[in-house]
């Protein structure tokens, strides 16, 4: 019997319910959201009251893009929480998350509706860094990052205090920690600060320390890498900071569940500029050069994946630029498009596009250039193989078809899989 099936017919124990606090952790460095859901929803219905839960059910749906309905579950368990403990602060930097994502979804970020979601941020980071600086170390520092993009930007936000004499105020208390009270995140925190004073070299040593650290989670570290690329926006910097970027990306993919998304002008940006091979050993490690490979061997085969669009729908789904001898010998070097059968179909039971009504642009090359379909070659319904190959009305040039292989590769004992595309339309990810 499941966990949630369990938790359905027997009551709350505190075995189970210790099984389930363990599990919904687990399934968080997963990044497997659904089943977390279902899984808290379990516990709340039994008569669970943790607020460790409640904080965990929170964090799950900033992380599927639903940061006000976070904010209702937060709201909620603050009511509930004693002012200045741990639950409570923790909650209030999980509000200030969630408005961060706000202010990063809305597109005029200099209107009234960002600069709300900004403030709003800044305030719940600041409450429990000024109730308890030495407890609440990592809501400082993403006040650090938060003053310091909005001064960049042009936008007005009152911190309080210098970015720089945060910084130092916050590398004073994390060099006093004990040992014991140091958690996965502190080095990743170290780093942060000495981003404010211009330390690149004691970045890149913390960074080296957290990445190679077996603890830090492929979640942990999607955090940091969502930090130094929205907040601090390395990959717009010199090139020291992209590299920076690029060894970040190289280790979360060798993580268990580890995922990058890339929106097309950061994609651009880094497969344009990879870093040296010194700044790869000193982030990375000896190994580092090697780790990175894999993320450059990800970064040229994205090129040839592009974004299925409709001009009503937008951005629906998934294609890959393809040698059509490789599918059938009659189509000998001609680049085709294969995608599913349930994003491009002229099969109605597929509830698809229709070819003549979709396109594709190849956004990690140009985002520019669309590439109409002349219609299907052949295709399998989704309840089959799920499949379409199509033909372009004029050729894709510059871009090279992805290569096939009869096989799985192993490497370090296991079969390593990298899945790249657009989910849903959304920006190019690239899944470990």
């Amino acid at each position: 019997m499941g966990l949630i099936d369990k938790i359905k017919t027997q009551s709350l124990a505190a075995t189970v319910l210790d099984q389930g606090k363990a599990l919904v952790q687990e399934l968080r460095d997963a990044r497997e959201f659904d089943l977390l859901d279902k899984l808290t929803d379990g516990l709340r219905r039994a008569g669970s009251t943790d607020p460790e839960i409640r904080r965990l059910q929170a964090q799950s749906q900033i992380e599927r893009g639903n940061p006000t309905r976070a904010m209702d579950i937060l709201e909620a368990q603050m009511a509930r929480l004693a002012e200045n403990s741990f639950e409570w602060a923790e909650a209030r930097g999980l509000m200030g998350r969630a408005w961060k994502q706000v202010f990063f979804e809305t597109a005029d970020k200099t209107g009234d509706v960002a600069q709300h979601a900004l403030r709003s941020a800044i305030e719940q980071y600041s409450i429990p860094y000024k109730a308890a600086p030495s407890e609440n170390v990592w809501h400082g520092v993403n006040l650090i990052a938060l003053s310091t993009f909005a001064a960049s930007r042009g936008l007005h936000v009152d911190l309080g205090g210098d970015p720089q004499r945060l910084a130092r105020e916050i590398l004073t208390t994390l060099r006093a920690m004990p040992e014991s009270k140091r958690d996965g995140w502190y080095h990743a925190s170290l780093a942060e600060a000495y981003l404010a004073l211009d330390d690149f070299a004691a970045v890149e040593e913390n960074i080296r320390i957290y990445v190679t650290d077996s603890k830090t989670t492929a979640f942990a570290l999607g955090g940091t890498l969502r930090q130094f690329t929205d907040l601090w926006q390395l990959d717009r910097k010199s090139e020291r900071e992209r590299g920076i970027v690029q060894a970040l990306c190289a280790a979360l993919m060798k993580k268990d569940f580890g995922r990058v998304s890339l929106a097309p002008d950061q994609l651009q940006r880094l497969s344009a500029n990879p870093p040296t091979d010194e700044q790869l050993q000193s982030v990375l490690g000896p190994d580092g050069p090697k780790a990175f490979q894999w993320w450059a061997l990800g970064l040229e085969a994205a090129r040839s994946v592009g974004v299925i669009c409709h001009d009503a729908l937008g951005r629906v789904g998934t294609g890959f630029l393809i040698r059509g001898g490789d599918f059938r010998s009659a189509l000998g070097d001609e680049l085709l498009v294969l995608t599913n059968a349930h994003v491009v179909s002229n099969n109605a039971a597929d509830g698809a596009l229709a070819a003549d009504e979709s396109y594709i642009k190849f956004e990690a090359v140009d985002g520019n250039p669309s590439y109409d379909f002349d219609g299907v070659v052949w295709s399998s319904p989704k309840a089959e193989l799920d499949a379409t190959i199509l033909r372009l009305k004029r050729p894709v040039t510059g871009i090279k078809p992805l290569g096939h292989s009869p096989r799985l590769p192993i490497a370090d004992g296991k079969q390593r899989v990298y899945v790249i595309g657009y989910p849903g339309g959304r920006d190019l990810s690239f899944s470990f």
